[in-house]
């Protein structure tokens, strides 16, 4: 119940619900459609391809965090050489 202005209640209750934009993710893809605040979305990137940020949140003012510009990039020679020396 909601107290109106001039205290009559109304039974109706209002919910504002936090969404983030779609998901797109070029040369890979995402691990859920789902959109609303604190879903987890995992970016899997097609062969040749690696993910700036593996794992993103749809945080409480609508965007997904942390901010990538572009979730995955090609792999280069020299990308490729330190990815094998990281492992």
């Amino acid at each position: 119940m909601q107290c109106g202005l001039s205290s009559e209640f109304f039974d109706h209750l209002f919910i504002a619900v936090t969404t983030c934009p779609a998901l797109e993710v070029s040369n890979g893809n995402v691990s859920t459609t789902v959109t609303l605040y604190g879903t987890e979305a995992t970016i899997e990137c097609h062969d040749g391809y690696v993910a700036q940020q593996q794992m993103i949140t749809c945080n409480e003012t609508g965007q997904w965090l942390p901010a990538v510009d572009v979730f995955c990039k090609r792999i280069t020679y020299l990308l490729r050489c330190l990815i094998h020396r990281v492992k």
